[in-house]
This record gives C-alpha cells, structure tokens and sequence, in this order.
C-alpha cells in the first residue's frame, strides 16, 4: 500500500512536469535537442543502475542467509563501491565523448540544432553519477524493505523541473537540462540521508569476498543484457530524429502518458516483489514463489489490459487534455494520438515482462537476460525497419509494442524452465 501510494505520488509530479514541458515547449527544436542529448546518460544510468537493482535484491538475500548479516553490511559497501566507481568512469567517458556520440544521433538536425544537442549533453554529465547513485541507494533500501523513501524520491527531479520553468522568464532547453541536473542530486541526498538513518550507510569499498563475488556473478549479465536492451532505445531515438521536427518529442509524450498508469502498478508491484521472491528462492520455497508470480501476474494483467484499451480508444481527449496549452498545438495532439494508440498494445505485454525479468532474477538466472536482450534488440531493429518505412514516426511506437510482446513470451519461456530446474518439477499452468 505505501509502495503504491509514493509511487503514484512520484509518477504524478512527472507527469505534471510533462504537462508543464508541453505548455512551455510543445514539440519544438528546444525539446527534440533536450531529448536527444539525453539518450546517452539515460541508457548508461538505465545500464548500471538497473543492473544493481536486478542483482543486488537476490545477492543479498542468498548472503545474508547463508553467512549472517554482517556479510550483508558487507556486500552493501562493496555493491556501492563498485556502482559509483562505474558511474563515475562513465560519466568521464561520456564527458570526453560527447563530441563523436551526439552526430550519429542528430543525423536529421539541422546544424544549429545539433549543435544546441550538443551543448545540453554535456550540461547532462554530471547527471550521470548523481541519478545512477540515487537509483542505487534506493536498490538497497529497497534490497532491506524500506521501500518509502525510495519511490517517492523520484517526485523531486520533475517537481524542481516545472518549478524551474514556471519561475524563469523565458525558460528554454538550458534550464531543463540544469534542472534536472538539480533534481537528481536533490534526490541522492534525501535517499542517501535515508540510508544512514536506517543503518546501512556504509563507506563504499572495493574488496573481494563471497558476498561480492556473489554479487558480481549475477551482476555482470544483467549489465550485459542492459546494454543490449537500452540499444532498442538508442535506435528508437536515432530512427525518431530522421523524421520532421518534433518526432523525438512526440514519441517522448506519448510514452510519458503510457509510462504513467503502468508504472503506478508495476513499480509498486516489482518494487516490493523482487526483495520477497529473493528470499524464498533463497531459502528454497520455490512452490511459494511460483504461486505469488503467478498471482501477481494475473492481477497486473486484469488491471492493465482495460487499462490499454482505455488508452487506445480515448487517446484523442487524453493528449488534448493534459498537453494541448500554450505551444502545443492541435496539430500535435493529432501526431501524438496516432503514437498513444500505436503504443497502448505494449501496456500488458510490459507488465508481463518486468515480473517474469524480476522473477528470474530472484531465481538467480541473470545470464539468461542476454539472450532475452538480443531477442528484443533484433526485433526492434526489424519492426523499426519496417513499420518505420509503412507508418512513419508511429512505426517505432508499433515496434516497441511488438518488442514487449516478444520480450515477454521469451522470458516467460525461460522462467518457467528456470523454476522446472530448481525444484525439479513441471510449472504447472495457469
């Protein structure tokens, strides 16, 4: 219940930042440079920290309950030497980088346009290390069930972001990028003060003992597959910029609106689930862990397939709604309404997806993210291919559809002989 009140709180205020955005900018050059100069530090954060989170619940669970809770202290410190130090070198890399990386993602810019990519991507390094840290942070709180602080974190960044635009007098694509900068190392402090007072604030370090080699065994795939899977956001982002102006922006609000209502439910859910299911694999309730995925999954689905529907079939008054003010025109509602609707079929598929992933990183099989990640990289390549060439920029919505779709079967697949091979037993079906 508190998981999913935060995080609905948390959702809200980005949502009202996109509706404040939308006033303020509308689908205009400022925006599409923003977004693009963007990509790059969300897919490396998106790496590590998503990387941490999904190995660092089970690894935690297995060492505590196997060498006692001091080795748990332990493998907090050695986990958050390992992420920072990451983050850090990332952040130096992308800062030296920048020049080379930002050409291949502003290919349909123009070359004022690029160049004002440019100057916001490198406004943007320092964003890197302070929301991967956050992120992280709040992976070991939730990791220790203090899962409170943690979604409702997130509320600061678009809360300093729309404040930010509202007060400027004439807000442009300088002040997003600075506020959000802002935002992010607001957010690591309220999560890392959070950390000390619940008795886990440790000094990171960088020592090898069976924690963190436990830790570094589960670890190293799901980075792997992270790279992989935030490629399909990479090549979304490139084919997006190929088309008019504004394409980048109108896929970004329409995900926004998709991303609002599923991730109330899925990160509320998923939050608190992968620190439980950790733990019965751990101590080997494998049956148990079977009958709450499977109960999860049934309710998430119930909830969000009308959900999808919902979004499919009054996407025009939605857009309108919440976007059509100030610079945001009818004719922008008209191309963002065609994305929701492309993008609405992902939301159950999703859903699926992210637990089946939780589920096989409780069960500690993270080497088998990979092969899901080429799977979903391969298929978003084609649909993009594809459907871009039919549909134009609502091609890549349709493609990331059809990539949840795929993605959640496949992982599906794997979890169920995942958890065939650790009980020795045949999931019975739903």
């Amino acid at each position: 219940m508190v998981v999913g009140v935060t995080t609905l709180v948390a959702r809200a205020a980005g949502f009202g930042k996109e509706i404040v955005v939308a006033r303020q900018f509308g689908r205009s050059d400022d925006l599409d440079a923003f977004l693009i100069a963007l990509v790059v530090p969300m897919t490396l954060v998106g790496v590590i920290a998503g990387a941490f989170q999904a190995a660092f619940a089970p690894a935690y669970a297995r060492v505590r309950e196997r060498v006692g809770d001091r080795a748990g202290q332990a493998l907090v410190a050695n986990a958050l030497g390992l992420s920072l130090a990451l983050l850090l070198a990332m952040a130096l890399a992308l800062g030296l980088a920048e020049f080379w990386l930002i050409g291949p993602l502003t290919t349909g810019f123009s070359p004022a346009k690029r160049e004002l990519a440019l100057s916001l991507s490198w406004r943007l390094v320092p964003w890197v290390p302070l929301a991967g840290a956050s992120l992280v942070v709040s992976g070991i709180l939730n990791a220790s069930h203090r899962f409170a602080v943690g979604a409702l974190a997130p509320a600061l960044t678009p809360a300093v972001v729309a404040v930010a635009i509202l007060c400027a007098t004439n807000a442009d694509a300088c002040v997003l990028a600075d506020a959000t900068v802002a935002g992010a190392a607001g957010e690591l402090v309220v999560v890392w003060i959070t950390l000390r007072r619940t008795g886990l604030g440790v000094i990171p370090q960088l020592r090898v003992d069976e924690g963190s080699r436990e830790f570094l065994r589960m670890v190293v795939p799901a980075l792997a597959a992270g790279v992989i899977m935030r490629g399909t956001t990479l090549v979304n982002q490139v084919m997006a910029a190929s088309f008019d102006s504004g394409s980048v922006a109108a896929l970004s609000y329409a995900a926004r609106i998709v991303a609002f209502p599923t991730s109330i439910a899925v990160l509320a859910l998923s939050t608190a689930l992968l620190p439980n299911l950790s733990e019965l694999a751990a101590a080997g309730r494998f049956a148990e862990l079977h009958e709450v995925t499977r109960r999860v999954l049934v309710r998430s689905l119930a909830l969000t397939v009308p959900i999808a529907l919902g979004l499919a079939l009054f996407a025009r008054p939605v857009v309108a709604a919440f976007f059509e003010h100030g610079r945001f025109t009818a004719n922008d509602t008209e191309v963002v309404t065609l994305m929701l609707r492309c993008f609405a079929a992902q939301v159950p598929f999703y859903v699926a997806d992210i637990l089946a992933m939780r589920a096989l990183s409780a069960l500690g099989r993270n080497r088998l993210l990979p092969i899901v990640a080429v799977v979903d990289l391969a298929v978003n390549v084609m649909g993009n291919l594809i459907f871009g060439r039919l549909f134009g920029p609502c091609g890549i919505a349709l493609a990331t559809s059809l990539v949840y779709a795929v993605s959640s079967c496949v992982m599906w697949l794997l979890f169920r002989r995942a958890l065939c091979s650790s009980r020795s037993a045949i999931l019975p079906k739903s």
